[in-house]
């Protein structure tokens, strides 16, 4: 699977990035870019950072990646160290969360699976 990994704390795109290339898949790393910027098309699901900050700017990229012409069906999964991620992503209108820090085993299955960790309402 092709996995884009979108966070502003390079730390965590190189760990997320050898864990999941570990496992087999592809994974492209960014930090803040434009949608424009983004390699969307290529990814088949996408792990979007929500950065820390009164704008939300995860949220902003989340509708304007659901906005683009072939990449609104593609999953994201908001990760963050907010209390409340489970609003931002459902906010975000994002197909999934997981809370900072997370289980490396669960982003593994979640990954996989391409599945919802918790249905967001």
């Amino acid at each position: 699977m092709k996995v884009l990994v979108i966070d502003e704390d390079e730390d965590i795109r190189n760990i997320t990035r050898h864990m999941l290339t570990a496992e087999g898949h592809e994974v492209t790393t960014c930090s803040r870019l434009s949608p424009r910027e983004l390699p969307l098309q290529w990814a088949d699901i996408i792990l979007l950072d929500e950065w820390s900050g009164p704008k939300k700017e995860g949220v902003s990229l989340s509708f304007r990646i659901k906005s683009f012409m072939g990449a609104a069906s593609k999953p994201i999964i908001v990760f963050s160290t907010d209390e409340d991620t489970a609003t931002l992503a459902q906010y975000a209108r994002a197909d999934g969360y997981l809370q900072k820090t997370f289980d490396l085993d669960e982003l593994i299955r979640i990954i996989d699976n391409t599945a919802i960790p918790q249905k967001i309402n």
